[in-house]
């Protein structure tokens, strides 16, 4: 969960900063706060932290990425003021390498389990589509 939160970082720069409708521009930001919201869920239930211990590091988290976020669409917008425009394409290939960098977890647990219990493979596959998807677009 935690990857996926921190995909949502460059993927969120590449949608602000290609332009994309707003939906789009929105979207990482709602998988980044999923991401945290279930990341820190799992640390409440499996690792037994306490409401306020959660709260004491998903908070400073979440600012710190919409810092790093916000940080990067400015500095992106003035490279791409000054005709360089590779470090847009790196926020893209980031974003698709950290979304599946969380889904490899789950394929890691097929092989090592050699059982797909509780797995999706739907859910994976979308996964890797969108991960493509994003990545073929720019």
């Amino acid at each position: 969960m935690l990857c996926w939160a921190c995909a949502g970082i460059p993927l969120g720069v590449y949608n602000i900063v290609s332009n994309f409708d707003i939906a789009l521009r929105i979207q990482p930001q709602i998988l980044t706060s999923l991401s945290l919201i279930t990341w820190v869920q799992c640390c409440y239930y499996e690792k037994k932290w306490s409401i306020l211990k959660a709260l004491a590091v998903v908070v400073p988290i979440a600012c710190a990425m919409g810092g790093i976020e916000a940080a990067l669409v400015f500095a992106l917008r003035i490279g791409l003021e000054r005709g360089v425009d590779w470090p847009v394409t790196l926020m893209a290939v980031l974003a698709a390498c950290l979304l599946a960098l969380g889904v490899l977890e789950q394929y890691l647990s097929i092989w090592k389990h050699k059982s797909v219990e509780g797995i999706s493979f739907l859910f994976c596959g979308i996964v890797c589509i969108i991960t493509t998807m994003i990545v073929l677009v720019r």
